[in-house]
């Protein structure tokens, strides 16, 4: 199995209207390669589909250790 400390970040942010802006990072190789930074923006209605993917990448890349 691989982690995906270093590899992946994400942000979001939901403002009182239920707007959410997501924000990532990604780096392969970890620490010294190329980067992709992007931006997203939705609202609610996508937030239970969104969190399931989010589940299933977590369950594919477990976090291994003690988190910060």
């Amino acid at each position: 199995m691989k982690n995906l400390d270093g590899f992946i970040h994400f942000e979001c942010k939901m403002n009182q209207l239920g707007h959410i802006a997501w924000s990532g990072e990604t780096c392969y190789p970890a620490g010294s390669g190329a980067i992709l930074r992007f931006k997203i923006s939705a609202n609610q209605s996508y937030l239970d589909h969104l969190m399931k993917e989010l589940e299933d990448i977590i369950y594919t890349f477990p976090v291994i250790g003690e988190q910060s």
